[in-house]
């Protein structure tokens, strides 16, 4: 993930050559941080990964980042590994220690997960058999997003690499490109979803389409530590609603998120006249 966007009082520096590419773990010892209110900007896997982020980053917001992570991903995801993972870190937490882990909640969710699974799978088999490419493209889709809502990242690339086969539209295309960005950006696999861009940019037509696709490539440049270019990027985003539906732009940044990368990787490259 990108840095996150909260001050930082107190950071303390720690050789640690696994996490970025600085091998710099930054550690928040003081934070005046409304947790609730900073996370409600996003959504999605991004907005469980910045949870995860600010509690591992800082430990006095560490238990609060947690419990709304554990909250989230009970009533928004099918993702049952994140939960027992999220409940072994709040158990490690002398605090939170007895925080129970709801093997009845796991079994009723797993079912509930394999019952959507299969009843998509056979609309899947329906659509194929009637040969309308939409409602193909559309059955992917949901099995993507599906998948998604799992954890399980490698089947949902697979989905909707298959609707992109079924895709008639540029503005489908779009949609597609950008969610196999996204999950790219999850796994923080950045070759391959730098690769994407631009098939995604080649069929970008509205102005949100373009801005969207400017603010993946700003965080791209970011992490390359191309901040001029990065800057470049930024700078071209106009403001972005977050109403389609699946491909929100908050489920990896939110505007204010946007607007504080652009002003500091400005303020840091450009001349005065720029």
């Amino acid at each position: 993930m990108d840095a996150s966007d909260y001050e930082m009082d107190a950071v303390e520096e720690i050789e640690d050559p696994g996490i970025g590419a600085s091998g710099v773990n930054l550690v928040v010892q003081s934070s005046p941080f409304d947790v609730e209110s900073y996370i409600a900007q996003f959504s999605g896997r991004g907005k469980l990964q910045r949870l995860v982020y600010i509690a591992d980053h800082c430990p006095s917001l560490r238990i609060e980042a947690l419990q709304l992570a554990l909250k989230y991903v009970m009533n928004e995801t099918y993702d049952t590994q994140f939960y027992e993972k999220i409940v072994s870190s709040l158990q490690s937490i002398k605090q939170t220690a007895n925080t129970p882990l709801r093997t009845e909640w796991i079994e009723q969710i797993k079912f509930r997960a394999d019952s959507q699974r299969d009843s998509l799978d056979t609309a899947l088999k329906n659509h194929k058999s009637s040969s309308i490419k939409e409602t193909v493209r559309r059955s992917y889709d949901a099995l993507g997003a599906h998948h998604l809502a799992c954890g399980d990242f490698s089947t949902a690339l697979k989905y909707y690499s298959l609707a992109r086969n079924y895709a008639t539209l540029d503005s489908q295309l779009f949609q597609i490109y950008t969610s196999i960005t996204k999950i790219f950006i999850y796994q923080k696999n950045w070759y391959s979803g730098d690769s994407y861009l631009s098939s995604t940019e080649g069929v970008a037509t509205t102005v949100e389409e373009k801005s969207k696709i400017s603010a993946l490539a700003g965080l791209f440049e970011l992490y390359n530590c191309h901040y001029k270019n990065a800057a470049d990027r930024f700078m071209k985003v106009m403001f972005i609603t977050h109403d389609t539906p699946g491909n929100d732009i908050n489920q990896i940044m939110s505007n204010n998120s946007i607007a504080i990368y652009g002003v500091l990787t400005a303020l840091a490259t450009y001349s005065r006249q720029e």
